[in-house]
């Protein structure tokens, strides 16, 4: 099946917004997230 382009670009989108949202969010003290982190979760949106 192929995977329409809206929705790669909606989940890149999203997966962006997060990684931002917590680096904003978080002190400078705390880990980021790391780049495993932002795979793993575009391997979980995609999975629908």
């Amino acid at each position: 099946m192929k995977i329409p382009s809206t929705l790669i670009l909606f989940t890149a989108l999203i997966a962006v917004s997060i990684v931002t949202g917590h680096n904003l969010a978080r002190p400078k003290a705390e880990k980021h997230l790391d780049v495993e982190d932002v795979e793993e979760a575009l391997d979980d949106a995609t999975l629908d």
